[in-house]
C-alpha cells in the first residue's frame, strides 16, 4: 500500500460537482463553524468511505473484458483496490463512468451496454459503508418519447449514461446522448427533459443538445451546457421536479466548445470553452447565476483546453491558477492575476517513463489541498493489459513536486472525485 500526506490549505473552492446543499450563498473563507449538516434534519455521517478527506476513482476498466470498479485513497494515504467489490462480494456495472455523492447515499453509473454479462447500470450504496442498497437496469430507465418522434425504439432505455449529479433521491439528473434525463427513484419515473435534446434524420434520432462534462449543482439547481447542431451555444437551468428548463444563458462568440463548468463562489460559475478550428487559446466565461447572465469578468487562456471526447472536464482551478493538458501528459498552468501561460508546467513522461497517454480522466486539482492527480497508462488498445499510473503533485508553489506514483492500482480512470466537494456550502 502507498501513502501520502495530504497537505490542507484554508482555501475552499470546489470543481466541478458541488456537494449536494440547500444553501444560497458560497464563503470563500467559511468560518470554522460553518457545517454544511446544519438545518438538516438528520445530520450526514461523514465517518467511512464518506470522510471528506478521502478520494474516490471511477475506473472504466477494459469495457470488453471487465466491468468498472471503484479505487478510494483513505485520509491516511492509504489505497484500496476494488473497494465496491470487496464491501458487496459483486462487481459493479460495465464501464464505470461517474459517481455523486447526496444525502448519505453513493449513486454510481454504469454504462450496461458493451459486456455480455452485466450488473447494472445505476447502483445507490450507502456512502459511509458502500453497502448497496439499489441497483437499476436500463430497461428499467423507460420514458415518454416526444409526441413528433417516429422512431418504435425511443424511451425503451439510456443509449450512452456518460455522467450523474443528484439533488436529492427523487431528482437524479443523468446525461445521456440523448439528452439530459430526471430519474426518480422512489418512483422509477425517468424524463427526457426539454431543452435537452434534439430530433433528427427525419425524427428518427434523438440526439443530446447539452455536453455531457459541463454540468454543475449551484443553490440546489443544476446548470449544464447546451449547445450542437440544433442549438447555440450556453447555460441551461433545471430545478427538482421540472421538466423543462428554467432559464436559459445564449453565449454568443467564436468559442463554442465546452470544457469544464466550474463553481467559482458567490453566485458565480467559470464556463470554460474553446474553438474547434483553433484551439490555441481558450476562453473563461463568468456566468452569474442570480441574474442568469455573463459578467463583465471574461478570461482569455493562451493553450488548448480541449477535454476531447471524455466525460471529465478539460479545465480545473485552484486559487488563480487553471490547470489544462489538451489530452496530452504535458499539463499547462496559467496564472489569472498576471494573464500568463506555463505552457510545460508538468511533464508527465520525465516523472513517469510508462505514462504515454492520459486515461478516459484528464487530469484535475483538488483545490483545498492543491494536489493535482494525472491518471496515465501505457497504451490504449482495447483487449491489452496495460501499465498505469496515477501521479499526484504538489502544485502548491511555483515548482510542482511529485508526491505520489500510485502503480497498477487504477483501470483505465473516468472521473476522480474529491469527498470533501460533496459537502461545500454554496
Amino acid at each position: 500500500m502507498k501513502k501520502f500526506a495530504f497537505i490542507l490549505t484554508c482555501f475552499m473552492m470546489i470543481i466541478s460537482l458541488p456537494g449536494c446543499t440547500d444553501n444560497d450563498n458560497y464563503d470563500s473563507n467559511p468560518p470554522e463553524n460553518n457545517d454544511p449538516n446544519e438545518g438538516n434534519d438528520k445530520p450526514i455521517d461523514k465517518s467511512g468511505y464518506a470522510n471528506p478527506n478521502g478520494v474516490f476513482i471511477v475506473n472504466c476498466g477494459d469495457r470488453t473484458r471487465e466491468n468498472g470498479s471503484l479505487t478510494y485513497i483513505a485520509p491516511d494515504g492509504t489505497v484500496e483496490t476494488d473497494v465496491y467489490k470487496k464491501v458487496n462480494n459483486s462487481e459493479l456495472g460495465n464501464e464505470a463512468r461517474a459517481m455523486y455523492m447526496c444525502d448519505g447515499k453513493l449513486y454510481i453509473l454504469c454504462r450496461e451496454i458493451y459486456k455480455e454479462s452485466n450488473n447494472g447500470m445505476l447502483f445507490i450504496c450507502d456512502a459511509v459503508t458502500l453497502k448497496k442498497e439499489k441497483v437499476y437496469y436500463n430497461n428499467d430507465f423507460t420514458f415518454d418519447i416526444p409526441e413528433t418522434a417516429n422512431e418504435e425504439s425511443f424511451g425503451t432505455g439510456f443509449d450512452s449514461p456518460e455522467n450523474i449529479v443528484v439533488l436529492d433521491e427523487r431528482n437524479i439528473f443523468i446525461v445521456d446522448t440523448q439528452g439530459l434525463f430526471r430519474f426518480d427513484s422512489t418512483t422509477g419515473e425517468t424524463v427526457l427533459l426539454d431543452g435537452s435534446y434534439g430530433l433528427g434524420n427525419g425524427q428518427t434520432t434523438i440526439e443530446t443538445q447539452v455536453n455531457k462534462r459541463c454540468i454543475t449543482v449551484m443553490n440546489d439547481k443544476v446548470y449544464i451546457q447546451k449547445g450542437g447542431f440544433w442549438t447555440t451555444f450556453g447555460i441551461l437551468e433545471y430545478e427538482k421536479g421540472k421538466n423543462e428548463a428554467s432559464r436559459v444563458l445564449e453565449i454568443p462568440g467564436k468559442y463554442t466548445q465546452g470544457s469544464a463548468l466550474i463553481p467559482a463562489g458567490n453566485n458565480q460559475l467559470w464556463l470554460a470553452a474553446y474553438s474547434s478550428s483553433n484551439k490555441t487559446t481558450g476562453m473563461l466565461y463568468k456566468v452569474n447565476t442570480e441574474t442568469m447572465s455573463l459578467s463583465s469578468e471574461k478570461l482569455e487562456v493562451d493553450g488548448n483546453i480541449d477535454s476531447g471526447f471524455e466525460n471529465s472536464p478539460g479545465v480545473s482551478i485552484s486559487g488563480n491558477y487553471v490547470y489544462f493538458s489538451g489530452r496530452t501528459t504535458t499539463i499547462s498552468r496559467h496564472d489569472m492575476d498576471v494573464h500568463k501561460t506555463k505552457s510545460t508546467y508538468i511533464d508527465i513522461a520525465k516523472d513517469e517513463p510508462l505514462a504515454k497517454y492520459m486515461t478516459s480522466c484528464n487530469p484535475i486539482i483538488d483545490p483545498q489541498t492543491n494536489y493535482l492527480y494525472a491518471p496515465t497508462m501505457e497504451n490504449n488498445w482495447e483487449g491489452e493489459k496495460a501499465h498505469e499510473n496515477l501521479l499526484i503533485y504538489d502544485c502548491s508553489g511555483d515548482k510542482p513536486e511529485l508526491v505520489n506514483n500510485i502503480a497498477d492500482q487504477t483501470k483505465n480512470v473516468s472521473r476522480i472525485y474529491f469527498v470533501h466537494q460533496f459537502y461545500t456550502s454554496f
